[in-house]
């Protein structure tokens, strides 16, 4: 294992999940024409997807707009990397102003699928000439990643914190405890006032860091989520370890 200072480097890293949404402006996406039949289908097939269906998608970068039609909604899906490497496409949401890809692999993969998806449907245009799908004006990230921390997991807290954590724990309850950390961040402008919302949208605007659900504290597994690609994400948790080192 590879050391950064005097600490190994993170093990058993793994992406579990990404997800990118191409944001467009106003009449950039054209989705009354994303929605027809003969266009929703050709999406079906070129991905596999089990499941499909017309309705407003889950609100996982922000609110969708109430439009008509709603959206689309493609489930459970798949493709292969250049390297023939199967990836499952969790699913594609074509809203109003965004199309929102999640899979279960890393970011990389999406700019493939999003690449193949705009050269199958360049053919097609609107009725006007337009292209259906425009250039996006944002590009948002998000991805959650597993690894074997170098120590404990509590070694995130200082160890005057730990002490205290220790010292309340044992005034409570007779047996041995230890601090699991769960720790949520989401930056917002300074003079904007904290409002403590929840749900998907929020989820991927968070930076959170927690143990693995299903392992035992003795692991050191944790899991993390952040708005990053997961390349990006990686050399962050690697970045925070570094700092927990030092």
């Amino acid at each position: 294992m590879k050391q950064i200072g005097s600490w190994p480097l993170l093990n058993q890293v793994k992406v579990l999940a990404a997800r990118k949404a191409y944001e467009f402006r106003l009449d950039d996406l054209r989705l009354t024409t994303l929605c027809a039949q003969p266009v929703t289908e050709l999406v079906r097939e070129m991905f596999q997807f089990q499941s499909t269906a017309l309705g407003s998608p889950l609100p996982t970068f922000g609110d969708v707009p109430g439009t008509y039609p709603p959206g689309y909604v493609f489930d459970m899906g798949v493709t292969a990397t250049p390297e023939g490497q199967l990836v499952p496409i969790r699913f594609i949401h074509f809203e109003p102003t965004r199309i929102v890809f999640d899979i279960a692999g890393p970011s990389a993969v999406i700019d493939l699928i999003y690449s193949q998806l705009r050269h199958a449907l360049e053919p097609i245009t609107a009725v006007d000439g337009s292209p259906i799908i425009g250039e996006p004006e944002t590009i948002l990230d998000y991805s959650e990643v597993t690894a074997e921390w170098p120590t404990s997991l509590d070694s995130l807290f200082g160890p005057r914190v730990r002490k205290l954590f220790a010292q309340t724990e044992s005034g409570r309850k007779p047996s041995k405890e230890v601090v699991i950390p769960t720790i949520s961040l989401v930056t917002q402008s300074a003079t904007e006032k904290w409002v403590n919302a929840q749900g998907p949208s929020v989820d991927s605007r968070s930076y959170r860091f927690t143990m693995r659900a299903g392992t035992h504290p003795s692991e050191n597994k944790c899991w993390s989520s952040a708005p990053l690609d997961s390349d990006a994400h990686i050399a962050y948790l690697t970045q925070l370890a570094d700092a927990v080192a030092s």
